[in-house]
């Protein structure tokens, strides 16, 4: 019953996490791209912030956070 409770807060926290990432880089997309000169570098940063995001809450789920 605990791992479902963790495994919803989890679903939760991607999902809003994405959407946040989303909305921040549509906003933000016009001096991003002009700060790097492709919209795939744009991609990458977001899948690098994302990865991060999905190991820190592995590491959270190991310790029983």
């Amino acid at each position: 019953m605990q791992d479902l409770v963790f495994l919803k807060k989890t679903v939760i926290y991607q999902t809003e996490l994405i959407t946040g990432l989303v909305v921040v880089l549509f906003i933000f997309r016009r001096f991003v791209v002009t700060c790097f000169s492709h919209d795939t570098q744009v991609i990458y940063i977001a899948a690098f912030i994302l990865t991060v995001q999905f190991f820190h809450l592995s590491l959270r789920q190991v310790q029983g956070f």
